[in-house]
């Protein structure tokens, strides 16, 4: 069987991200975590999925620049006559 995956601690999350602290505590309301006491802990798998999710929502124009994909817009289309 094999073991659960382990949390890890704000350092570890921040060494598998690749971001500054303030960008990661700027997101930490959107990020999947547990708080014990003052201390955050985190499954890597867990953040995995929301950066794919996040990606998802998004779709880059060819010139660097994101913007939020169709499926998150909501349009009414006039009926044809």
């Amino acid at each position: 069987m094999a073991s659960p995956e382990p949390w890890v601690p704000f350092p570890r999350l921040k060494e598998h991200s690749g971001l500054s602290a303030s960008s990661l505590y700027h997101r930490m309301k959107e990020i999947p975590h547990a708080r014990i006491g003052t201390k955050l802990l985190f499954k890597l798998s867990a953040y995995d999925k929301w950066v794919q999710d996040q990606n998802e929502n998004t779709v880059a124009d060819g010139n660097g620049n994101e913007e939020t994909s169709d499926k998150d817009v909501e349009t009414t289309i006039p009926p044809t006559s």
